[in-house]
């Protein structure tokens, strides 16, 4: 199956849902912008409407996937929580990734089903100490980097 998030550079838009860790629902905005080069860059923020409002800032390095490989690495530093490292998966229409700070006290993990081209819903959670500190539910939408 052909990708489009990861694979192409283009700005995605996310809205949905975020919960905390007591259930609580709160509305969820954001972007993500992606370039490629020797190294694909993903510089994505998640804006949480709670009150007051907050925002999570993520600035990813992904290996570039080999040809005929479904898996590669990444690394990112989060605003919050410092340097993660993980993995992205390619299983049919979903793009699977898990990370992990390098204490694995901080764990995320994310399920990425490809709609369209232009659109995929994105589901993932959080955990500290193997906690669930946040999950969220998002529908992402792509615009093309350069027009």
């Amino acid at each position: 199956m052909r990708h489009t998030y990861f694979f192409e550079e283009a700005v995605w838009t996310a809205d949905g849902e975020f919960t905390d860790a007591l259930g609580r629902l709160f509305p969820l905005s954001g972007e993500a912008r992606f370039t490629h080069g020797a190294v694909w860059s993903n510089d994505s923020v998640m804006r949480v409407a709670a009150d007051p409002p907050w925002e999570i800032h993520n600035a990813y390095q992904v290996i570039p996937f080999e040809p005929s490989r479904l898996s590669t690495v990444w690394s990112s530093t989060q605003s919050s929580a410092g340097r993660f490292l993980g993995t992205l998966t390619v299983v049919d229409d979903v793009i699977l990734s898990h990370g992990h700070t390098a204490d694995s006290r901080h764990v995320t993990v994310e399920v990425l089903r490809r709609v369209s081209d232009d659109q995929y819903e994105n589901r993932g959670a959080y955990f500290v100490d193997g906690a669930l500190v946040s999950s969220w539910s998002v529908t992402l939408r792509r615009t093309p980097l350069y027009r």
